[in-house]
């Protein structure tokens, strides 16, 4: 009996083990490098929008949520003012959590003619994005009626404000 105890004990921490390394292994890591400018370069599509709407979708075993955005600028990627992207519902799986209603500086990449986002990217808030939002307003934009890049020069007052808000950061 005292031999059966000691292999039911060795195999419940062997299984514990198990089990904590498996639910390690699965969860999502990552740590966002890089500036906005390597990014840009990195990523398929890099735009500003606006959630319009998430609807949670399974494709096979994979859930995800399909995120609606009415796009105000682009910079990559982006032809159209209306655009879906995906990204995982959890995350543990790197899924970001978008808010509808809520606006985004949009990092994304294209996985089978699907636009992906995940927390890896610089994608986040308007409202956080001030780094990036300095950096992408002195790159062309994407006109979205022709789909054609156009010059984004800053106007005397953004350069006004770039200057002093460099001068103190």
């Amino acid at each position: 009996m005292k031999f059966m105890k000691k292999y039911v004990g060795i195999g419940l921490v062997a299984l514990l083990f198990a089990i904590v390394l498996t639910s390690f292994s699965l969860a999502c890591s990552c740590m966002m490098t890089g500036t906005p400018a390597e990014h840009l370069g990195v990523f398929d599509a890099v735009f500003e929008g606006e959630v319009t709407e998430i609807e949670h979708n399974t494709r096979g075993v994979t859930d995800f949520y399909e995120i609606e955005f009415k796009v105000s600028r682009a910079w990559k990627g982006v032809t159209h003012d209306e655009i879906e992207i995906e990204t995982s519902d959890s995350s543990a799986s790197c899924g970001f959590n978008f808010v509808e209603g809520k606006k985004y500086i949009v990092y994304a990449n294209d996985e089978e003619g699907r636009l992906t986002v995940n927390i890896c990217s610089r994608t986040a808030l308007v409202d956080d994005a001030r780094e990036d939002l300095d950096y992408l307003n002195t790159v062309a934009t994407i006109d979205l009626e022709s789909g054609e890049e156009e010059e984004n020069e800053p106007s005397f007052f953004r350069r006004i404000i770039n200057f002093f808000r460099n001068l103190f950061n």
